[in-house]
C-alpha cells in the first residue's frame, strides 16, 4: 500500500504518478481531494510507477476542480498538463480550462 495524495492508501496497480513537481502543486493547494490515487512525492521512495491519468480521468478532474481554481492555478495547471503532454490530446476531447474567471 502506498500513501496518496488524497489522504488515502493505494496498491501498486491503482496508484498514479504524474511527477513530483505537480504531486507538490497538488499538496501546496490542498486539491488532493480530486486527484485519487495519485500518489505522495516518489523522491523518499524506492518505486518505480509509470501509471498515469487517463484523459478521461482529466476531463473528470478538471471538471471538478475548474470552479476553485484562481487564476494563478488555472496557469499553472495548464503548464503541468503541458509539461505532460496532456493539453493537445485535452483539446482533441474538447475538455475546457478557462483561463478567465
Amino acid at each position: 500500500m502506498y500513501p496518496t495524495v488524497d489522504g488515502e492508501y493505494s496498491s501498486k496497480d491503482k496508484i498514479v504518478y504524474q511527477g513530483d513537481e505537480f504531486t507538490n502543486w497538488v499538496q501546496q493547494n490542498e486539491f488532493g481531494a480530486y486527484f485519487h490515487n495519485l500518489l505522495l512525492p516518489i523522491a523518499s521512495l524506492d518505486v518505480f510507477i509509470s501509471r498515469r491519468y487517463t484523459f478521461l480521468k482529466w476531463e473528470t478532474i478538471i471538471k471538478e476542480l475548474n470552479p476553485h481554481l484562481d487564476l494563478r492555478n488555472r496557469v499553472a495547471l495548464i503548464y503541468f498538463l503541458h509539461n505532460l503532454n496532456m493539453v493537445l490530446e485535452l483539446h482533441l476531447v474538447k475538455i475546457k480550462l478557462k483561463i478567465y474567471f
